[in-house]
């Protein structure tokens, strides 16, 4: 794991079998339910967005092997859609980076930043303030919150998670 604590991601077709790897269920979107933080009724979940959405513009391949962090620093940089130099955050992948080159509309009905904020501040988890990266979201402020153990196995959304030894 690296200094960031980002957590290492494999998004394979059809891996099932390997003891480092988690299963892709339950999704965050469960795992936020069952904790009373997301309405099943929404139809938002952080794997729809990082496979669905992104696949859909061709930006994701199911084989590439991507950490959280990866996906908004070696995924997209090495299409050339996001320079090593930007600090990022999670809004700023949605808003700022792919919108302003044009693979992201404000309009659309998926983006991390209406999930992050939206839907968790909507519940009082998130305030604007804060300078949260993806990796931050899914286990230093869900575990800050108490809303999630690092011992737990949840993946998020149709990923495979895969824990780095430090």
């Amino acid at each position: 794991m690296s200094n960031s604590g980002e957590v290492d991601a494999r998004v394979e077709s059809g891996t099932t079998g390997s003891s480092d790897l988690v299963s892709s269920s339950p999704s965050m979107l469960s795992a936020l339910a069952r904790r009373g933080l997301w309405r099943k009724s929404e139809d938002l979940s952080i794997g729809d967005l990082t496979y669905s959405a992104l696949a859909r513009r061709g930006l994701w391949r199911r084989f590439e092997y991507l950490s959280i962090g990866d996906l908004t620093y070696s995924a997209l940089a090495r299409r050339g859609l996001w320079p090593k130099s930007e600090y990022l955050s999670i809004g700023d992948l949605t808003y700022s980076a792919l919108a302003r080159k044009g693979l992201w509309r404000r309009s659309e009905d998926l983006s991390i930043g209406d999930r992050t904020y939206s839907a968790l501040a909507r519940r009082g988890l998130w305030r604007r303030s804060e300078d949260l990266s993806i990796g931050d979201l899914t286990y230093s402020a869900l575990v800050r919150r108490g809303l999630r153990r690092r011992s737990e196995d949840l993946s998020i959304g149709d990923l495979y998670l895969q824990r780095s030894c430090s």
